[in-house]
Order: structure tokens, then sequence, then C-alpha cells
């Protein structure tokens, strides 16, 4: 037996087609699935536009007059590139456990006929379980019938699916929700449906089956007390196939912070106006919203105002305080804008509108709140090595003096650099909430001296990569802060050319982006609050510049550099091109230039002066084990008596009666007075004869604080070791050893010796 489509009999009498659509999120208990998850939605409908049926008789059957709806289920899967569920992936059809009624399928009777007998049970023929229905396209289809009274709520199941065809196996996927069939009597369902009025006489149909016997349902439920769903419904109106992305509020990136978001009411397809419509933030995938979205406009239409809209008082207490109330327009569409808060996360828009006494809802989809705006707080950048070889001598010229100024030797100095690359510099960025920024996001750099890398984009791990090369320009030459005076005071002084200093070798290095500034966040919404949100100092940015006397602020007037000899002023990125640098405004920057700098440490080979021999003796006061005189150099006494002595030759004469005490020093620097630990490769090492002990270190690496007082505070820490003499021996040398790298990962390696007798 072929059986026809359904309402064969009375085509010509039924109204406009209309679909009752169940999509996820349509109730108010429902969830809004991960938009990265494979989903299923079902969807019932027949020619009433009703979610509704009459109850199946056997003459129905018989006389190929079966009245059944279209049930549609359409599987999406993201991770294909259709985003359809794999072809030919099966999916079962189903009645809930929750069903109140029964019915069956369909398609079940291509398995459950007999075919010895196709005629003899027709009911039985057909099962309350699909057969296995196959996904063409986005969807796969059957018919269902009713066969006793009630409500019938239709699922799906597809096991064991591998998303994308190659993912890991996921054990179930069912609908969010089922879909509700209302199976009534033969005259509601006519009249409910606008087939006949009161007076009509029903046509004739055959007898009724009786429940529970051949069809296998349950008992008769009689008529059930809900009334039947409207034939109008709202529905969210995606602007694309894709879920919207938003940042977070405030953010000047490429995410807007705010999104519109639209449904319709429409009845028999066709759309209605001034159907008063509620707005409501919901979370998604079954959990909370972020906090802080707003709903707009304002103010929010509750109280007087909803029920001038026409909602009654019990529909005014199911909505949430913040809910937004408005009214479809001619073309049945009802519009909201949603403004995120502070925070990532993921939420939902439920509409729920007011008509005839009735309510329906529909859910949006997952709308994303990203972060990853650059801001200046997680902004870092640091080189891997903070201290490179990168000049052999650093040169004095012969400079005629500028009559305008005092005589520098620094203006006649020049650097003898290589040219090679000198360390990899990463900078890391991060959003005002400490989340990583998008791969791809450009980040730019500058540099004092030598060249860098330009541009880069930022990887996977919300970092980019630069490279430092040395080269000219070398760093530029500054006045020494008084704590460098100090120290060319003492422990450095006849060892330093007049006018070079450790800051000398200190170079400059900024990274800078697109982004927002940092600020202190009062009340903890991730939201700049002004009047009460704070700009803390070095959060507040002026426009990004090379801070080349590491001063902390822009200079206008450098002190004068060979060859030209004229007066600059430091280098700055003109952001708004307006010829000027512009100091910080005193105002949180949504939408600006952040930036942040490092310094690496450029270092040379060992002064010459030292090359011959960098130790001194230094005996402790009233040490009887002590008997070298006070050393004296163009007149004046050494600090602590101490005695530098001579390669090869006794520098020491010690009593005949140990035990003593006394300090060997050793000064290992550069031409600026910087540490010789280029990469971290500098070494110095104490050899001591057998019968005198060190309570320092024999091996030392040139690093940390033997190359640094203190942050972007560079010098070269002298070596200190306290020795006993024990007195066993007659005479002895003792010796300190240097190895460090040079330019062209050069070796270079040193040995001195002081010698002593008794």
């Amino acid at each position: 037996m072929q059986l026809p489509r359904p309402w064969s009999r009375w085509t010509d009498a039924l109204i406009p087609f209309a679909a009752v659509a169940l999509a996820f999120g349509c109730t108010e208990d429902s969830k809004t699935p991960d938009e990265g998850d494979p989903s299923l939605t079902i969807v019932a409908s027949n020619a009433c536009g009703r979610n509704i049926l009459p109850i199946t008789t056997l003459s129905d059957i018989q006389n190929g007059t079966l009245q059944a709806v279209d049930v549609v289920v359409t599987g999406t899967d993201p991770f294909t590139d259709t985003r359809q569920m794999v072809a030919g992936t099966p999916v079962v059809l189903s009645l809930a456990d929750d069903s109140e009624g029964s019915g069956r399928f369909i398609s079940s009777r291509q398995t459950r006929v007999n075919p010895d007998d196709p005629e003899g049970q027709p009911l039985v023929n057909y099962g309350e379980t699909s057969e296995d229905l196959s996904f063409l396209g986005r969807s796969a289809r059957d018919q269902f019938f009713c066969t006793s009274l009630g409500t019938v709520n239709l699922t799906a199941t597809v096991t064991d699916y591998s998303p994308g065809g190659t993912g890991p196996l996921m054990a179930t996927i069912n609908p969010i929700r089922n879909f509700p069939i209302r199976c009534v009597p033969r005259d509601e369902f006519l009249r409910a449906c606008g087939l006949l009025d009161a007076s009509t006489p029903l046509p004739e149909m055959g007898p009724e089956v009786e429940m529970g016997t051949e069809m296998g349902g349950g008992e008769d439920m009689g008529q059930p007390d809900a009334a039947p769903l409207s034939a109008w419904t709202v529905r969210y109106q995606p602007t694309d196939d894709s879920c919207p992305v938003v940042g977070i509020r405030g953010s000047g990136g490429r995410f807007p912070d705010n999104v519109v978001i639209t449904f319709q009411v429409v009845e028999a397809e066709q759309p209605v106006a001034d159907v008063p419509v509620a707005f409501e933030i919901t979370g998604a995938n079954g959990g909370n919203p972020p906090n802080g979205i707003l709903v707009r406009p304002e103010p929010n239409l509750t109280g007087s105002a909803a029920l001038a809209m026409g909602l009654d008082a019990e529909n005014q207490a199911d909505l949430a305080d913040e809910a937004f109330v408005t009214k479809t327009n001619n073309a049945g569409v009802a519009t909201v804008r949603v403004i995120a808060g502070g925070t990532p996360g993921t939420f939902a828009v439920r509409a729920r509108a007011y008509r005839r006494d009735q309510t329906d809802t529909d859910t949006s989809c997952a709308i994303v709140i990203r972060g990853g705006i650059p801001s200046g707080r997680g902004m870092q950048l640091l080189c891997d090595h903070e201290v490179i070889p990168a000049f052999s001598r650093r040169e004095l010229l012969d400079v005629p003096d500028d009559p305008r100024d005092d005589p520098d030797p620094s203006l006649g100095a020049r650097y003898l650099v290589g040219n090679e690359v000198g360390t990899e510099c990463r900078v890391q960025l991060a959003d005002r909430v400490n989340g990583r920024v998008p791969e791809g996001t450009r980040v730019f750099f500058l540099t004092e001296a030598g060249t860098v890398t330009q541009e880069a984009a930022v990887d996977e791990e919300g970092g980019a990569l630069t490279v430092m090369r040395i080269g000219h320009p070398g760093p530029r030459d500054v006045d020494p802060d008084p704590w460098e005076e100090a120290l060319i005071e003492g422990n450095l002084g006849p060892f330093l050319v007049p006018g070079f200093n450790p800051r000398d070798g200190l170079v400059r290095v900024v990274a800078f982006t697109r982004g927002e500034e940092d600020f202190r966040d009062m009340d903890g919404d991730k939201i700049w609050d002004p009047g009460l949100d704070v700009l803390e100092p070095g959060m507040d940015l002026g426009e990004p510049f090379i801070d080349e006397d590491d001063n902390g602020t822009w200079t206008e007037n450098l002190p004068l550099q060979a060859p030209s000899r004229d007066r600059v002023s430091e280098e700055f990125r003109d952001t708004n091109g307006n010829g000027f640098w512009d100091e910080p405004n005193e105002d949180w920057d949504a939408n600006t230039e952040i930036w942040t700098s490092t310094t690496v440490l450029w270092v040379g080979n060992l002064h010459p002066a030292l090359e011959e021999n960098p130790l001194s003796v230094c005996c402790v006061a009233n040490d009887p084990g002590c008997m070298d005189p006070i050393y004296t150099e163009a007149g004046s006494p050494r600090p602590q008596g101490c005695n530098r002595g001579a390669p090869g030759a006794p520098g020491l004469a010690l009593t005949a009666e140990p035990p003593g005490l006394f300090y060997l020093m050793g000064r290992f620097h550069d031409d600026n007075g910087n540490c010789l630990g280029g990469r971290g490769l500098g070494v110095v090492e104490l050899t001591l004869p057998t019968d005198m002990s060190t309570s320092g270190r024999l091996r030392q690496s040139l690093t940390g604080s033997w190359c640094f007082a203190g942050f972007e505070r560079p010098r070269a820490r002298p070596f200190f070791w306290p020795i006993s003499n024990l007195g066993t021996e007659d005479s002895g040398v003792i010796e300190v050893s240097l190895t460090h790298q040079g330019l062209d990962d050069a070796q270079f390696s040193r040995k001195w010796g002081v010698g002593y007798s008794r």
C-alpha cells in the first residue's frame, strides 16, 4: 500500500502552510549549545500551522487517509567545511519518556511489515521508534502520526559521532529540547485548524481504534487540559551564519563592544506588528552570563510602562529586573542593543513575546565576549641576553673643542662595533583581564643602537619576537648619574677615560602596539569608570620614545654628540602626526599606542689599562701577617693600603708568624666600566697555594650583581677575596684567570699572578 502525503483529502480546504519549529533555547529552561559542539534541532510541521494531530483510525490506514506531520532533524557540525553533519550519519527518532500520548513513525514500516501478509495487521506494522535515518545535506526526515490522546514529545538521537569525521567519538547527541505534538480527538483537530465550525457535521472517518489494543499505546487520556499551542511564534533572526563576537566594554580593538540582536514575530509566515517583546540576558550552555552586560536603549520599560504595552501583572512578575520591553514594528521585528561587560565569556539573549494571552520564547545563539585587546597592564619586553659583546674598543677622536661648550672627550668618541646578531627580544601581550591577545596582532619595535626587526606578529602564546643586530649607530654617550660619579671616583677611578661611564653602554629597545592603557579598577568590574577608577604613575602613557639618557621622560635637547655636534631630541613616534611629542593626557585611553621598553648592555673587551695586571693586594690594618707598605700612585695612597702587584714579581712580604689575613682585589671591565659577562659566559677563577684558603668563591660567573648595581644601573663590581695565610710555604704565586666572549663568538682567556715570599 502506497501511503499518500498528509492532508490528501482536504488540501483545498486548508489554511496557508505554517510551521511550528523548535530550535535551541526556545523555553525558559532551555540551553544554548556551545558553538563548538555538534548539535541537533528537531522540527515538526503540518499544513494547519499548529502542533496538533487527530487520532489515527484503522480506516485511515486502510483507505490511505493517514494524517501525519513531517518531522525534520537538522544537524550542525562546526568541524566540517559545510557546518553540516557528516553525510550518511544515522539518526533515530523516538518518543521521549515524558510523552503522555503515543504515536508511530512511518519509516518503521519498512522493516516491520510481514511480507507474507502486508495488509493483515496494518497498525502493528509501525513502531514508536523510526528506522535509521541518514542526513542528506543538513537534515534527515520522517513522518509521524498519533495513536492515543495526549501530548507526545518527539526526540532524536545520534550515537558514536565523530566531529568533522576525524574527532573523538561523542557517545550521544540529542536536541536540547524535544518537540511536542498534541494528539486530540478528530473534531477538536478540525475545528482548531479552521476546517469546520461547530454546526458542520463531521466527515465519515471510519471506526476509532480502541486504545491499548492493536496500537500498543497507553490508556485513553481524554482531552488534555492545556490549550493547543498558537500558530504565531517569535524567532531569532541571525544576521549571518556565525554567532556574534564582541569585545569587552570600552575596548577599542577590532571587535565592537556591542551588538544588535533581532527577533521576529510571525503568524502563518506573515509578520505581526505591535507585539510586546521582552528581552533578557541568559547564560549560554547552561551557565551564568558574565557580569556587567547592559541592554539598551534605556530606561528599561517595566512597571506601568510594561502595563501600557499590554503585559499583565503575572507576565510582569516573570521578567527579570534588567529586562527591556519593546514592540514589534510593521515587519514584525523587535531589536535590542546589548553592550558587553568587562569580562570575557558567552551569553545569549532571550526574547519573550506576549499575544492573545499566550507567550512564546526564543533564544539567540551564543554570543561571545572576547578579551584580547592589548593592555598596558600585561605588556612586557625582555631580551634573551641582557649583556652582549658588541664592540672591541671605544676610542677617542681628535675633535676640536666646540667654542659653545666646555670640552668633552666623549664628544670625540666612537665605538668599534661588530656586525652580527646580538640577541632576540620577546614582547608579551595580554588584555585587561590577563588573557592572551589574538594570534597575528602586530607589534612594532625601535632601538637606540644597532638595528631591530621593526615589525612582528603575535604567536599563539601571545608574544612576538624581534632580533637586535649589532652595528651602527653605536650607543649614545650620556652624562654620568651621581651614583656613577661616586663609582668612578672610587673603585674604577684611574681605569676609565674621562667622560666615559657605564651607562654609555646601555641600549634601549622599545615595543609598541595598538591597545588600551592600564588602570586601577577600584570596584572590580573590569570597566573604566571615570571618577572612580584611577591611573597610577606609569599607566597614563605619552607617545612612544627612545629614552636615550635614561631619565624617564622625553628629552628635547640631548648633549652634543660627534661627529655633527648638533643638539638633537630623543627619537619618538609621532602617533597623531602633529610634529610634537605628546605627553600623557591624564585620561584613560581605550584606543591608543601602548608601549614598553627594556635595555641591553653592550660591552667590549678588557680595558687596556687592566690587561697588564688587574689585581691589587689590600692589607688589613694592624695585621702582622701583611707587612706590605701602602702603595702610592700619582702621589695618592690607595684605599685600605691596596698594593697593585706586578706580574711575576713578589708582591707580598709575609711574616714568619702566621696566620695572617689580607684581601686580594680584581677589576675586570671594558672601556665604559662594564662587566665582561656577554651572554652570561664570563668567568673569573682564583687558584691559591696549598697554605692559603679563602672564604670567597674560587669560581664566579660574571652575571647578576657582578654586572648591575640595580635596575638599569650597570657597573663592573670589583672582586674581593679574603685570604688566610697559613704560612707553611716559603714562596708561591696566587693566580687569577679571566675567560669571556667577544665579537664573532671569540673566546678570550687571560691569567695573572701575585707572587709572595717569606
